[in-house]
């Protein structure tokens, strides 16, 4: 069965309990009834891993699967009891500051997964460093005959929950599963994104994100959100509040309590998507505008349409296998440049696209400033540090 928003967003708050053994008994205290939460003792220090049971909490090499303890506690790894859950599993998993310090850092490079696609290399590895024990449960999945498998994580564990999804839906094919993301940053490419989603299925994909919260805004384009489409949960914010405390996962579950209990609920309280009009719009109009979140999230969805102008020209594709975040930054600033010089059609939409961010870093554009390809991949840079600083203070609302 499919979770209620409240109870999903519940847990992605709650598995934050697993880092001490004192709070962990708070989580094993409220679940005991809906799960098997035992054997989750720590592992001597120099011993050999034990095989993972029902329910044992899971960390890895910078904090992954299992109270199978190397470093951090990551998450934890159960299956359903009656009569709710029976015949169900969970693998609910959270964030770390380490991997936030990957998220921002703008020589992150990229990695095939798995099943195909390019992602986060940090997502990667830390995922990578709990694939046995991930294995292990999906074996045990397998012989239990288990029909769903909930995913739930918030910040940098909705991410992980991602790529555990994905992975499951290919190596456990007996077992639908149900992915639950709160305030999650983008994952990987285009192409593994699209895979992911096609795998899981869109029905079975419950992305719940603050419009302005900014962990979902990172990495910057051309990374993709699994989904990226209006069928996602993209709760509109007061903005009179600080931004930053949208990425608190006690917001999400405030946020998601107005549904009660009712996903439909919760989709009925979308923020509008924002149209080609508003863009050109937003674009076209010469008045100020200084950095913010929101304006942020307009710049992306104009950035997002002019590349589409500009594919659409020249038919080429930006990017290719490999590099890293900050080629990427490059590839993107070189491709701005060729259709600012040559193409008259998205030339113009180009030039107002730097003017419009360099009113935003606060430069001073003059009729004589020439938009070369420094000074382009300069604004990208800038805007990119923006960003990535307002997410190192979100960080703080979890860490």
């Amino acid at each position: 069965m499919t979770l209620t928003p409240d109870y999903a967003a519940s847990l992605a708050d709650d598995i934050y309990q697993i880092k001490t053994a004192a709070t962990r008994k708070g989580f094993i205290f409220k679940y005991k009834g809906d799960m098997e939460l035992v054997g989750d003792g720590p592992v001597e220090k120099g011993s050999k891993p034990k095989k993972m049971l029902p329910g044992v909490a899971v960390s890895g090499a910078t904090g992954a699967f299992g109270l199978l303890k190397s470093t951090h506690t990551m998450g934890v790894t159960s299956f359903g009891k009656s009569p709710k859950y029976a015949n169900e599993a969970f693998v609910l998993l959270k964030g770390t500051a380490s991997l936030f310090d990957g998220l921002t850092d703008a020589n992150a490079g990229l990695k095939r997964f798995h099943s195909g696609g390019l992602v986060h290399q940090g997502f990667f590895y830390t995922f990578d460093s709990f694939l046995p024990q991930l294995q292990e449960f999906a074996q045990e999945c397998a012989s239990r005959g288990i029909s769903t498998i909930h995913c739930v994580g918030h910040s940098l564990g909705g991410a992980l929950a991602t790529l555990v999804a994905d992975w499951l839906r290919v190596n456990v094919k007996t077992s639908e599963v149900e992915l639950y993301t709160f305030g999650s940053p983008r994952v990987g490419m285009p192409f593994f994104a699209e895979g992911c989603c096609a795998k899981v299925g869109p029905s079975n994909i419950y992305r719940v994100f603050h419009n302005l919260d900014p962990v979902p805004m990172v990495p910057t384009w051309p990374f993709s959100h699994v989904t990226d489409s209006f069928d996602d949960y993209r709760m509109a914010c007061n903005m009179a509040q600080n931004p930053v405390k949208y990425h608190s996962i006690k917001t999400y579950v405030k946020t998601v309590e107005k549904a009660g209990g009712q996903w439909s609920v919760l989709k009925s309280h979308n923020e509008p998507e924002i149209l080609e009009a508003s863009v050109i719009s937003w674009l076209e109009s010469d008045g100020p505008v200084s950095f913010s979140l929101n304006s942020a999230k307009v710049l992306n969805a104009a950035l997002l349409w002019i590349i589409n102008k500009i594919s659409e020209v020249f038919f080429v594709g930006l990017v290719g296998v490999g590099g890293t975040a900050f080629t990427l930054l490059d590839r993107l600033a070189y491709m701005m440049h060729k259709a600012y010089e040559f193409g008259e059609k998205v030339g113009y939409w180009v030039d107002r696209l730097m003017k419009k961010m360099a009113k935003m870093l606060g430069f001073i554009i003059t009729e004589t400033t020439n938009f070369t390809y420094s000074f382009i991949r300069s604004l990208f840079l800038r805007m990119f540090h923006h960003v990535n600083e307002l997410t190192r203070r979100a960080s703080k609302t979890i860490f």
